[in-house]
């Protein structure tokens, strides 16, 4: 290999990595917010009302999200950027709304052009799994760039 294409293979390794790592990171982060979301619902938030629903929904993301946070700063990105825990923060209200919003309107798309012999659950968790899917990849970007931004 010549010296240049030897510096690309670097980059793109070192870019794979850091991808995995957010995958990890975000996979830990997943695990807390079902574990927390079952505890709360065992110990908590015993009935099945939307109130205690969403309490221990809405608790279980804010665990999640720091401990997310904390693996993005720490493990994946490795940096102390000022202001990074309030940019992350707004980073993750957006992702939700986002999500919602691109759900919704693949939803109702879908049932527009004619695709309603499908179970709507289906549709809805498999058009779910795709728009968060590419926020994965738009989170990593942001989160790279502006979240945990380089000091300059």
């Amino acid at each position: 290999m010549t010296r240049p294409s030897q510096e690309i293979a670097r980059v793109l390794w070192a870019r794979l990595l850091s991808i995995a790592k957010y995958a990890i990171a975000s996979f830990l982060g997943t695990g807390v917010d079902f574990l927390v979301f079952y505890l709360l619902s065992a110990f908590l938030f015993r009935g099945e009302s939307l109130l205690e629903i969403g309490c221990a929904t809405v608790l279980a993301r804010v665990a999640s999200a720091v401990v997310n946070f904390l693996l993005n700063r720490h493990f994946v990105f490795r940096r102390q950027a000022a202001g990074s825990a309030l940019r992350y923060a707004v980073l993750a209200l957006c992702t939700i709304a986002v999500s919602a919003a691109a759900v919704y309107g693949g939803v109702y798309l879908f049932h527009r052009v004619g695709g309603g012999r499908f179970q709507p659950e289906a549709v809805k968790t498999a058009l779910k799994a795709l728009v968060d899917t590419l926020l994965f990849f738009a989170n990593y970007h942001l989160c790279r760039k502006w979240v945990f931004r380089p000091e300059k």
